[in-house]
């Protein structure tokens, strides 16, 4: 018996919808052991698994304390709420006009 194959929602963001000292800061702690997001760098971005939390608020409280910034936690709320459970920030992803943004 052949089994369906179980998949996911991503969502596609411009690495717009994070700052530049997001991109820094995910490239820098991704690798550490104690960094508790769950990042994948790629050719053109990253891929952050937003879903590892159940209400906004522990989600934004989550990702204030490691750093990140306004703009970034609202793409990933963003994400979340739709039922994603992770968000590809790319340099050539959809811009979207009503979230925040940043020009780096």
């Amino acid at each position: 018996m052949t089994e369906r194959l179980h998949t996911y929602a991503v969502a596609g963001l411009s690495t717009a919808h994070m700052s530049q000292a997001d991109f820094e800061l995910l490239t820098r702690r991704s690798s550490d052991a104690d960094f508790p997001l769950i990042t994948i760098p790629t050719a053109f971005g990253w891929l952050v698994y937003v879903y590892q939390l159940h209400t906004d608020e522990e989600r934004q409280y989550f990702w204030r304390d490691q750093g990140l910034s306004q703009t970034f936690m609202a793409a990933c709320l963003r994400a979340a709420r739709r039922g994603c459970k992770y968000a590809d920030f790319d340099c050539d992803g959809v811009i979207y006009d009503d979230l925040p943004k940043e020009d780096w």
